[in-house]
């Protein structure tokens, strides 16, 4: 996937935050500089929650909606495009009693 512009990186997040379960007393949160295995100290989009498979079914599920709510359909279809393939891409990691799931080709390092 080519460099996110910073409105796409900024969609993403929102979307991240709209559709999952955000419970910080918990600890579950939206983390927008993680570190995953084999990243070599490049950071990502990822969010720590209790139920994985959950929250990637919700976001699945959630991307048609949220991309027909954009005026421009190209936008709407590149919006789709670019979460398809995050979701495809995510990776978990073992938190202890949490996962963080988080989406590597989703970073703000190098926005364009």
């Amino acid at each position: 996937m080519s460099k996110l512009t910073k409105r796409q990186f900024e969609n993403f997040v929102e979307f991240i935050h709209m559709n999952i379960d955000d419970d910080t007393e918990n600890g579950d949160v939206v983390r927008l500089q993680y570190s995953g295995r084999y990243m070599y100290s490049k950071t990502c989009v990822g969010f720590v929650t209790g139920s994985p498979i959950k929250e990637l079914v919700n976001l699945a599920l959630s991307a048609h909606v949220d991309a027909d709510s954009f005026v421009d359909e190209k936008e709407g279809d590149d919006f789709l495009k670019m979460v398809s393939s995050a979701l495809r891409n995510a990776q978990t990691d073992n938190m202890g009693t949490k996962t963080i799931v988080y989406f590597p080709q989703i970073s703000n390092d190098g926005l364009v």
